[in-house]
């Protein structure tokens, strides 16, 4: 979710998008070498993903997370709180 901010540079001034919140997911991906080691590997990557994500909903849902959400300034497009999901391999972004 971000925020829109007027950006100044040298020669222009535009917008950018400042998220307000932002959560972090780490996750490692590996080449299992065997059948067995990649049922394992994709048990436990899909374990580690939904404690990160069950972590979100519980905080986002609870009283605190709810206060912490900024008011409501545009309620003219599909959602008021717009996201964007990123995956970062190394230094790259992708998304």
């Amino acid at each position: 979710m971000a925020e829109k901010k007027v950006k100044k540079t040298w020669f222009s001034t535009g917008e950018e998008e400042v998220p307000w919140e932002q959560w972090v997911i780490n996750a490692e991906l590996r080449q299992p070498k065997n059948d067995r080691d990649r049922e394992t590997f994709h048990a436990n990557l899909a374990s580690a993903l939904t404690k990160a994500i069950n972590t979100i909903l519980t905080y986002t849902a609870s009283d605190k997370g709810r206060a912490a959400v900024p008011p409501i300034t545009d309620a003219s497009s599909i959602s008021p709180f717009p996201f964007k999901v990123t995956a970062k391999v190394g230094n790259l972004e992708i998304g």
